[in-house]
């Protein structure tokens, strides 16, 4: 028999500390609004060492990339390296992209964008 519970869940927004919609929640972000024991991972924004601490300090069990490891392939490497890693700031050359292991077609997307 299913409980209804979930065994994880992935917050994936455009920014990790969003704020909720709702007068309800004014003053609040997202990442806070976990309810239970669900595992959580979170993704949004997250471009420097001291974002992914701050997620991990409010409770997120997993940090995901998307654009940090887009820009550095080996996102995970330097933050855990350098707790004062920051990515590069965007817009980055179609060179740097190709140098990261970009896809061609991945970088044309990323030109459009």
């Amino acid at each position: 028999m299913l409980s209804g519970d979930i065994d994880y869940l992935d917050m994936s927004l455009w920014d990790v500390f969003k704020a909720p919609a709702g007068p309800a929640y004014i003053g609040s972000q997202l990442i806070d609004h976990r309810r239970g024991k669900t595992r959580l991972g979170v993704v949004g924004k997250i471009l420097s060492a001291a974002t992914a601490q701050e997620c991990i300090d409010r409770g997120a069990d997993t940090v995901l990339t998307g654009r940090g490891a887009i820009l550095h392939s080996d996102f995970p490497a330097k933050v855990m390296a350098d707790p004062n890693f920051e990515s590069i700031a965007l817009p980055v050359t179609r060179k740097y992209l190709r140098n990261e292991g970009l896809d061609p077609a991945f970088v044309d997307y990323m030109a459009t964008g």
